[in-house]
């Protein structure tokens, strides 16, 4: 078992905490050659020349969550905790947040823990309206947008603007598919 950070929005952090999120999807970079490549297992994927790709994390493997985050005088913040336009105050007076990307999340901030239960790989666009809710993307009533629809948007969303034409929605590019349950910390976690 390896212990491995992965990053996650705070939309989706929040999804995790609800119970909502249970799969997450990750573009393969570089993309296999569709008629040049083979499953080989838990080893990876080769392309036909030799090349393997090797997934970001295998089955039993903890992957400790990187969130959006900020540090007082004594303890982390977490943005997932709060609403978008909630506004902070001490002693009576408001404050502003310096809120930090996930990806500079510290080891010791991490609160979540995902233990990998499955990692496959599949094409963004085979999914279905319930993988869509996996990914946390809950059942919506009747007239609004589909779990699917909103995932493909949160997709677009959260894909670089010159990555689009490759990895976005449409391009349905091949992805790591990892399907994921909540555990507890490590044990000896944070001990160097």
């Amino acid at each position: 078992m390896n212990i491995k950070p992965i990053l996650f929005s705070t939309e989706m952090v929040r999804a995790i905490l609800a119970g909502q999120k249970t799969q997450t999807r990750r573009v393969i970079k570089p993309q296999p050659t569709r008629p040049r490549w083979h499953n080989i297992g838990w080893l990876g994927w080769d392309d036909g020349h030799g090349y393997r790709m090797k997934p970001p994390c295998e089955d039993g493997d903890v992957l400790w969550v990187r969130e959006t985050w900020c540090k007082d005088a004594s303890r982390y913040l977490y943005r997932a905790n709060y609403g978008e336009n909630e506004h902070f105050y001490q002693n009576g007076n408001e404050i502003a947040m310096h809120w930090h990307p996930s990806v500079h999340m510290p080891k010791e901030a991490a609160r979540i823990f995902l233990r990998a239960k499955d990692v496959r790989v599949d094409g963004l666009q085979a999914m279905d309206e319930e993988t869509a809710i996996a990914e946390g993307f809950t059942d919506s009533p009747a007239g609004t947008d589909s779990p699917l629809t909103r995932f493909a948007e949160f997709w677009d969303k959260t894909t670089k603007r010159e990555d689009l034409r490759e990895f976005g929605w449409h391009a349905d590019p091949w992805v790591w598919v990892i399907e994921f349950e909540r555990c507890k910390k490590p044990e000896g976690w944070g001990r160097k």
